[in-house]
């Protein structure tokens, strides 16, 4: 071409002068070939920009390189676009850690390198004559990456088309799936859709694409599964009341349907893996309807991985491991719900979802949702409720990955025990709304099965104080165990009468708080026995250890005395209402004030 540059560079590099050679008339023109394979080889070791850099080389001389190497570069543009797109997504979450918001607001991610890229290839593309499936679903995935879900849409409409066709050209059954066609790619670009969806919080495109994928379904089987709560088209999740998103998908399959929906038949329609994707996606854009109904699609997946299906003694059925890890790889659902429902402040659904869930299941629900469910009872003063569910939770048998196998000193540590952390977040939570009574209740059941420590280590029984340990505790178990004992206490000094009870309450110095040397529970229980206890529970240091307090036995004996009085009035009041209840005054009063009012 007499390119000069090029000549020097190619002669200082190998030492051959080209153009001086002679005879450059009769050399043979570099043709589109040389130009595709040198941009092929340079995709093949991931260099993008020289392989653009040839491309450009030949628009100037007017040549178009061939189909496989402009499919190297539209894959190559759409690898970049992901790339650009996870790392985009990734500077949003480290934005939205850095400010000081509440959890609803989320940054916003800016799409613009990504979008870029995948435009790109979308054209190019679209410049082809005959695009392959493999391509299609690349440049699909690339789009929806970048944020462009109406192209991605698109796309995958098109192949759907193409699907169908191939089915009825088929007439082989099962289809016939054959690498490279439409129907080999579809169930890979459903599933990487909907993650893309997942993971932007993009409710409108994974129904978009829910009802797509349901819509092929429904063309392939031509209503066969009529009956099948599977074949329920999504348009349902956006458009129904809950109550009627739960009334819609009541169709309950038997046993042996639902042990066939882990199996490895092809379906395109949604399956257990899609409709988690779409459960996550309506969390993260808080629409709680939809994780409502997409919960009520999941059901036959979840009572197939129930422990009654494990291997009988016959030795038929899957492993109780295998349903595990199946139920593992779904319970995040529900405390996606859970959460979703939390900060919508729908309390009565997350209850019935709980429910729900736990007799699908029987398993103990994930940690997680149970600690969003106690918040949301909490937050609307329910703590009856939350008494209830802890209870009713525990008693679910427990299974390998809820035993814990890291005990101290008697007690097992919160990371490995599940009931533990199950009674420390539901205390901290009911203390933090000032349930007081349902902690105290939950502290005394934990520390009497020896999933919480008790705080009494010197018994008026045997010693003149009383004595009690907090070391280890945070704020809430704290409060509610100086509650308990001290009410302990009153029981105890009915039995033995004891004289001059001092109190002692090791709290600690604070060397294993988040500040260094300042104590957190000694502030919090001189402030509870003041402001919580009639008449007050004055404190002083214990002398040399400022990590100790000490209750006067004179305090400790006024408080005792007001309490068994207190105890008596209440005996007379409610003894002085049964009797007004028996005598049929009560029920006098209220005709004769109607009368009156009349």
């Amino acid at each position: 071409k007499g390119d000069g540059v090029a000549n020097v560079n190619f002669a200082e590099k190998y030492i051959i002068n080209i153009i001086d050679r002679g005879g450059f008339s009769e050399s043979p023109m570099i043709n589109e070939y040389h130009y595709s394979t040198a941009i092929t080889g340079c995709l093949k070791h991931d260099e993008l920009f020289p392989a653009l850099k040839i491309l450009n080389g030949m628009k100037v001389h007017g040549l178009k390189p061939n189909e496989s190497s402009l499919k190297g570069i539209i894959l190559a543009y759409c690898k970049l676009a992901t790339k650009a797109s996870s790392l985009e997504h990734k500077e949003a979450r480290i934005k939205s850690k850095s400010k000081k918001s509440s959890k609803s607001t989320k940054q916003a991610v800016k799409n613009t390198t990504s979008r870029l890229r995948a435009s790109a290839a979308l054209a190019m593309m679209t410049s082809m004559q005959e695009k392959p499936f493999k391509l299609m679903s690349a440049v699909a995935s690339a789009c929806a990456a970048a944020g462009m879900w109406i192209e991605a849409r698109e796309i995958l409409w098109s192949m759907h088309i193409s699907a169908v066709k191939e089915k009825c050209q088929s007439s082989v059954e099962p289809i016939a799936q054959t690498r490279g066609n439409a129907i080999a790619e579809l169930p890979k670009l459903h599933t990487s859709l909907l993650k893309l969806c997942a993971r932007s919080g993009n409710i409108t495109a994974a129904l978009w694409y829910a009802d797509a994928i349901q819509d092929l379904d429904y063309k392939f089987t031509r209503g066969k599964r009529k009956n099948s709560c599977l074949a329920a088209s999504s348009k349902m999740l956006s458009q129904y009341e809950p109550d009627r998103i739960v009334n819609a998908a009541q169709v309950k399959s038997s046993t042996d349907q639902s042990m066939t929906f882990f199996t490895n038949e092809k379906s395109f329609g949604m399956g257990a893996e899609e409709w988690k994707l779409v459960n996550i996606a309506a969390s993260k854009s808080l629409h709680w309807k939809v994780c409502l109904g997409a919960l009520q699609f999941i059901q036959p997946y979840i009572e197939a991985t129930h422990p009654r299906h494990a291997t009988s003694k016959d030795g038929v059925g899957p492993s109780l491991s295998t349903l595990n890890r199946q139920y593992e790889s779904l319970a995040r659902m529900l405390t996606d719900s859970i959460l979703a429902f939390e900060i919508r402040s729908q309390y009565a659904w997350a209850i019935r979802a709980m429910d729900d869930w736990i007799e699908w299941s029987g398993r103990r629900p994930r940690r997680d949702a149970i600690f969003s469910l106690c918040r949301i009872l909490s937050k609307r003063g329910l703590g009856n409720q939350v008494v209830s569910l802890v209870s009713k939770v525990l008693q679910i048998p427990a299974h390998d990955f809820d035993i814990a196998d890291d005990i101290v000193d008697g007690i097992p540590t919160y990371e490995s025990s599940y009931e533990r952390a199950l009674y420390t977040e539901a205390i901290t939570t009911l203390f933090i709304h000032g349930l007081y009574d349902n902690a105290d209740e939950l502290y005394a059941a934990a520390a009497s099965k020896g999933y919480l420590p008790w705080a009494v280590i010197d018994d008026i029984a045997s010693s003149s104080q009383l004595k009690l340990d907090l070391h280890g505790m945070n704020k809430a178990i704290a409060h509610s165990a100086v509650r308990v004992s001290l009410q302990h206490l009153v029981v105890q000094s009915k039995i033995n009468n004891p004289q001059n009870n001092d109190v002692i309450i090791i709290t600690g110095k604070g060397k294993r708080s988040s500040q260094h040397l300042r104590p957190v529970l000694r502030p919090e229980v001189q402030r509870m026995l003041v402001e919580e206890f009639y008449p007050p529970l004055g404190t002083i240091s214990m002398p040399g250890n400022i990590g100790a307090l000490s209750i006067s036995s004179i305090d400790v004996d006024k408080w005792m005395n007001h309490q068994q009085q207190q105890k008596g009035a209440r005996f007379l009041a409610v003894a002085d209402a049964l009797k007004s209840l028996t005598s049929g005054e009560r029920l006098r009063q209220v005709l004769t004030n109607q009368m009156r009012e009349e």
